[in-house]
């Protein structure tokens, strides 16, 4: 067949070598195509092996999953339980510091408590003693101005007494004269 092709094409005009290339190329999908058609089918007892197989498969893939459910179900029950313990030291560190820190607040307070109480002491007594020294400084200016004041006093009443007389005098000559 592939002789009555090239002779044909050769007949037809078609150069020598398209002639070949072509006849080659139907050979070779034409061979293809039966080449295909003629390969055996699968017989029963291929289709007892494949599903024979796939039945294996099937199991080992099965436990092969529950291999791995066990194993990650352990690890998952191995970290739960890793969590847990680092939980539980990390609740009694933190109570712990907790603890520390309120024991030192409560120092740092009392002490602060008792310089504040001292302190306030040391103001009320300053101020007491600047109080008493202040009120009898007061007293005796009170009492030294009392005095000048009573000096004044006396004073004015000579002052006044004085003019008094000299107005009684001017009063009786002014009386003489007019007379």
């Amino acid at each position: 067949m592939e002789m009555e092709m090239f002779t044909a094409l050769r007949s037809a005009g078609v150069p020598e070598d398209k002639a070949r290339a072509a006849t080659e190329s139907v050979a070779h999908e034409i061979d293809r195509c039966f080449r295909t058609r003629t390969e055996p089918l699968a017989t029963k007892g291929d289709l007892a092996e494949l599903r024979s197989a796939i039945t294996e498969l099937r199991a080992a893939t099965q436990a092969d999953i529950a291999d791995l459910r066990a194993t990650t179900q352990a690890d998952i029950a191995d970290l739960r339980a890793t969590a847990q313990a680092d939980i539980a030291d990390l609740r009694s560190t933190t109570q712990a510091d907790i603890a520390a820190l309120r024991s030192t607040t409560e120092a740092g307070f009392a002490d602060l408590r008792s310089t504040a109480h001292a302190d306030v002491a040391s103001l009320r007594s300053a101020t007491e003693g600047n109080m008493a020294e202040f009120r009898a400084e007061v007293r005796g200016e009170f009492a030294t101005i009392r005095t000048e004041f009573v000096d004044f006093k006396a004073e004015i009443i000579k002052w006044v007494a004085g003019l008094m007389i000299a107005q009684t005098a001017a009063l009786g000559v002014i009386i003489k004269l007019v007379h």
